[in-house]
């Protein structure tokens, strides 16, 4: 039987940051009004829920055709993606299956 804890995608706080390019100030705000989740693993330290964190991240509006293949371009292109990326490609899929 697997815990609830060990079936979330975790990450520390820089991981958090990446996937939302935003401030740890932000984060915690964000986690103070329960829009993200996260497990305490120290006094002031969490590891936070990154897809809960990534769907926090919404368009400004609809991509265009070309933004749509810039970002696939640059995600095929990179080696290794990065969490932001990956989000980014998620959100991709999921307006064109929309």
């Amino acid at each position: 039987m697997s815990s609830p804890i060990a079936d979330r995608n975790l990450g520390p706080a820089a991981a958090a940051r990446e996937v939302a390019h935003v401030s740890n100030t932000t984060l915690r705000s964000w986690l103070d009004r329960g829009w993200i989740t996260a497990v305490r693993v120290g006094p002031r330290n969490y590891l936070y829920d990154l897809d809960s964190v990534a769907a926090m991240i919404q368009p400004v509006g609809p991509l265009s055709d070309v933004e749509r293949a810039s970002i696939a371009e640059a995600v095929a292109k990179s080696p290794d993606p990065t969490p932001a990326q990956l989000a980014t490609l998620r959100g991709i899929i999921h307006e064109v299956d929309a």
